[in-house]
């Protein structure tokens, strides 16, 4: 008996699955990073977009096998085996920082900043569930400008 606070059975399974999440939010306005579906049946030996680019399983959470592909890297989408699945979305990569927000009842309350250690490429599911892998600093430490359009584009995300 344990009140439950999340979003919803609907909204989770949409969030989750980066496919619909990625045309929802297009839909509404929201900027997403380049990206296209891509399975397995395509048939790619090159890359299907300009290096550096992530690949990301469909319906996967907690970056599980997530992949960064860099120009320098070794790595033929020819000899990617879609170990979660038979599609992934491929998004152009955007070096940036990386923030996330807290949502409770389409209200955002707080921006957290969340800053790689151990030389890291990308927030991983090991760096994120590995002590000293990465630091949070709370509140992030961005303009007061920056910090209100973080907020307000984590409630639009929320509400479409």
């Amino acid at each position: 008996r344990i009140p439950y606070t999340g979003p919803g059975v609907l909204p989770s399974a949409i969030a989750l699955n980066k496919k619909k999440s990625n045309e929802i939010f297009r839909s509404s306005g929201i900027n997403t990073a380049e990206s296209k579906i891509v399975k397995k049946s395509d048939g790619y030996v090159d890359d299907p977009i300009k290096r550096p680019y992530v690949i990301k399983p469909v319906s996967q959470g907690s970056s599980i096998g997530v992949q960064v592909i860099f120009p320098e890297d070794s790595f033929s989408f020819s000899d990617y085996d879609f170990p979660y699945g038979d599609e992934v979305l491929i998004e152009e990569y955007i070096k940036g920082r990386e923030m996330q927000v807290a949502v409770l009842n389409g209200r955002a309350i707080g921006v957290l900043e969340i800053k790689l250690l151990k030389n890291k490429r990308f927030y991983d599911y090991e760096t994120k569930y590995t002590e000293g892998f990465a630091e949070h600093l709370l509140p992030a430490p961005v303009s007061s400008e920056m910090y209100n359009n973080i907020k307000d584009l984590a409630e639009k995300a929320c509400s479409v």
